[in-house]
């Protein structure tokens, strides 16, 4: 199985207005969450040929959030 990771920045709602969307953007590097079109777009690259050789791994689009700790 290969995806995209993490779920809690994948549905992003109403665009962010959610004080719990808020307060998880606070925790990336980029200072908010994912745009759906942002998870698509890492989602179509691992559909694609150029994607053929990456197997059994986590995408990790996370905005950074990992890099704050």
């Amino acid at each position: 199985m290969t995806g995209p990771w993490p779920p809690a920045l994948l549905y992003p709602g109403d665009g962010g207005e959610d004080e719990t969307l808020q307060e998880i953007g606070r925790t990336t590097v980029l200072g908010r969450v994912a745009r759906p079109e942002e998870i698509a777009e890492a989602v179509l690259f691992l559909a694609t040929s150029r994607a053929s050789y990456i197997t059994g791994t986590v995408l990790q689009a996370h905005g950074g959030q990992l890099a704050i700790g």
